[in-house]
């Protein structure tokens, strides 16, 4: 029985020292009495002063809308239409009046890359033919340092 009663006091102290529950919720309760009275109804208020200006939106500014559009919708597409058309024209006069210009400067461009490029094999052919000759040459002086090589080896045999 000792251990009963010792563990029950042992309780009651651990409740009365660590245990903050019951102080706790009466300070929230507190709070929550104290916040809800001083807004009262003003979210309700909100709510419905929203509510009434969403079924405003949806039943009159709306359709108010669409019709407006409707009405100049036409007028845009016109309008629209006509600017596309002088944008068209424009880009075919315009390229009426560069055509020539721009076939003469193509045939310009395509002039000088046939004079480059006939240049530039005309360029590599020397080149060719200068290692070829370089070639030759060497060989050729190989050719009589192996003679002369030869040719003093023999009578030293």
């Amino acid at each position: 029985m000792t251990t009963e009663h010792l563990f029950k006091d042992f309780s009651v102290l651990y409740s009365r020292l660590f245990d903050h529950h019951p102080v706790l919720q009466g300070n929230i309760n507190l709070f929550v009495r104290e916040f809800e009275d001083k807004r009262g109804d003003r979210e309700i208020e909100r709510l419905r002063f929203t509510s009434d200006s969403c079924n405003s939106i949806n039943n009159h500014v709306i359709p108010d809308i669409c019709q407006i559009l409707e009405d100049n919708l036409k007028q845009i597409s016109d309008k629209v239409s006509i600017a596309t058309q002088m944008t068209l024209d424009l880009a075919e006069s315009e390229e009426k009046v560069q055509r020539p210009y721009l076939m003469g400067q193509r045939a310009r461009r395509k002039e000088e890359w046939t004079e480059f490029m006939s240049g530039q094999v005309a360029r590599s052919s020397r080149v060719d033919q200068d290692y070829e000759t370089q070639v030759q040459q060497l060989k050729e002086n190989y050719n009589e340092l192996e003679t002369k090589l030869d040719n003093s080896l023999k009578p030293v045999l």
